[in-house]
């Protein structure tokens, strides 16, 4: 086969050229789109000036500054590559740019008006291998290495990842009013954890570790929180995956929908730091808030509250968090003013929950027990003669109720069985003092 259609850009030969010794002239061998069958291979890699468009001027923005470039050298397209030029630009920088890249940066197609005042240009700087692109891309990917816990997690682009804005007018009244704003973190499953070491500046690891310690701690005491009773959520929060205890802020880390967090975890956390959670919602008029006392129930208040209520925190001095829920989401809020937590808390120091009606009525119920057989050892000791007179009075007592009882009997059945007759009521005025007779009419 012959030589110049031999390569593996050739779409199509002839038959003359398969079975063929040497060069062959044939134009029927197409070469793919892009490259030339007569193209020099003595040209290939070489940069020259033999091109039209070699000296004409380019205008291209980086990073809202435009620049000014001039085109000085122009490298031949070859069997794998196209051809390419390269710009020098003023502040000393090069770029190599194809004919897709050129056409639209070019002075005379970009439209430029020479009379409007163009951005000052940078000083100059030394020569680098990278391009501009690299250098952009170079940056966002120190800042995201660079960034702070409580930042917003960013993803690839460097866009904010899963930020949530209030749609409820009274919601966004509040967050205006203490000057605060939602910090947005990745929707990988992790988002509570996410939030709450926004504010804490603690990784997500940190969080579920300290998570498993406060389960642990409660275990130990035998105690529980109120919103839960089960075990089975406890030993789950215990023996949660060691590799969540290194996940790190901004980093992916996905997992299933029944390991999300919830209301069982705010519990927690607000029991374990001592720390009011308030957790407003995007879509509604309300907020429901989590105190630090294991032994209560989250309650759901109107959102119109919510000033009034973070005035009393800060002059009472309260610790609180605010966080923002849209049905699947988490964001944490962070406002002006707001007063640092601190991560390197201790468990709580346990303290016995109050007794339930049932469990103070069994104390009761034992305490009666109790001085019943005291009394009964207290009697044991009295003499004979004291105990023979207390069932002579319980005997009396019994007799005369029960004549009593006969006699309200007799009366009863007098009233309600016999049927009161004249004569009757004859005999009775006859009975009374000053009657001699019959009742006149």
């Amino acid at each position: 086969m012959p030589t110049n259609v031999r390569h593996h850009a050739v779409v199509r030969r002839c038959q003359d050229c398969v079975t063929a010794d040497g060069n062959t002239n044939c134009r029927v061998a197409k070469w793919a789109e892009g490259h030339r069958q007569e193209h020099d291979e003595k040209l290939k890699d070489k940069w020259n000036t033999q091109h039209s468009w070699v000296g004409k001027e380019v205008v291209k923005m980086f990073d809202n500054v435009m620049y000014n470039g001039i085109i000085e050298q122009w490298l031949p397209d070859s069997k794998s590559e196209w051809e390419l030029w390269r710009i020098q630009y003023e502040d000393g920088d090069m770029e190599e740019l194809d004919i897709l890249e050129l056409i639209p940066v070019l002075k005379e197609n970009a439209g430029v008006n020479p009379n409007k005042p163009q951005a000052p240009t940078p000083p100059n700087t030394t020569k680098r291998d990278l391009t501009r692109k690299d250098k952009r891309r170079e940056r966002k990917r120190r800042r995201q290495m660079t960034n702070n816990i409580s930042d917003h997690d960013t993803l690839p682009n460097g866009q904010i990842a899963g930020r949530i804005h209030a749609s409820n007018s009274i919601l966004t009244t509040f967050i205006a009013t203490i000057k605060g704003s939602t910090i947005g973190v990745r929707g990988d499953g992790h988002c509570l954890r996410r939030s709450l070491g926004k504010l804490w500046d603690m990784h997500p690891g940190e969080i579920i570790r300290k998570m498993r310690e406060g389960a642990r701690h409660l275990q130990q005491n035998e105690g529980k929180l109120k919103i839960e009773s089960s075990e089975e959520w406890y030993e789950c929060v215990i023996n949660r995956p060691a590799k969540w205890d290194d996940i790190q802020t901004n980093t992916n880390q996905v997992c299933n929908r029944e390991d999300w967090g919830g209301d069982n975890e705010l519990c927690l956390w607000a029991y374990i730091t001592q720390t009011t959670i308030i957790l407003t919602n995007k879509n509604r008029s309300t907020y429901t808030m989590y105190k630090p006392d294991r032994n209560s129930l989250p309650t759901i208040h109107d959102a119109r509250q919510l000033q009034r209520l973070h005035d009393t925190f800060v002059l009472r001095g309260t610790k609180r968090a605010y966080l923002m829920y849209d049905g699947y989401h988490y964001n944490p809020i962070r406002y002006e003013n707001e007063t640092p937590y601190d991560k390197n808390f201790t468990m709580p120091i346990w303290v016995e929950s109050p007794p339930t009606q049932k469990e103070k009525r069994k104390r009761t119920v034992i305490s009666l027990d109790d001085s019943d057989s005291d009394s009964d050892s207290h009697n044991e000791d009295h003499n004979s003669e004291e105990d023979i007179h207390i069932k002579r009075h319980k005997q009396k007592k019994l007799k005369t109720e029960q004549k009593t009882g006969q006699l309200q009997c007799k009366k009863r059945k007098k009233t309600t069985t016999e049927e009161i007759t004249p004569e009757h009521r004859y005999k009775a005025h006859k009975t009374k003092p000053g009657n001699s007779g019959p009742p006149r009419d």
